[in-house]
């Protein structure tokens, strides 16, 4: 999944290299479901026709949410810093999206919570009325 700017200081500096070695031990495949995932520098082209050798189902579902044939890495503790192989698996989109729904859930429940906390206070200065001049 995309790291967003605010949490990727949470994660190494050698990233990218950790999730491609974790994508090829699993050799660019889904962890959970056994789908392929498209591998680095595969045209789409070159990645259906190897889906479509393998399975005219998944070739159609290629076409039609190729979205669901990318790679990911999931920390089981969802834990960025924790990088060691055991934490770490190679996932699909959608599988990675369905094992961190729940945490998702939590941290947005949370967010919610803080802003409730935190309303931003009304100004008690009276408003001024607007007045119309007839013409």
């Amino acid at each position: 999944m995309p790291i967003s700017a605010k949490n990727k200081k949470l994660y190494p500096k050698d990233w990218k290299q950790i999730a491609v070695a974790i994508k090829d031990k699993a050799n660019w495949t889904c962890e959970e479901c056994n789908r392929p995932c498209r591998r680095p520098n595969e045209t789409w082209d070159d990645f259906k026709y190897r889906l479509a050798r393998k399975s005219k189902k998944l070739y159609l579902e290629c076409c039609e949410k190729p979205v669901r044939f990318v790679a990911t890495v999931s920390h089981s503790d969802h834990t960025p810093s924790n990088c060691h192989p055991s934490n770490l698996r190679c996932l699909c989109a959608p599988c990675h999206l369905r094992y961190d729904a729940h945490h998702h859930a939590k941290n947005a429940a949370k967010t919610r919570k803080l802003k409730q906390k935190v309303k931003p206070k009304k100004s008690s200065k009276p408003q001024r009325k607007s007045s119309s001049s007839p013409k």
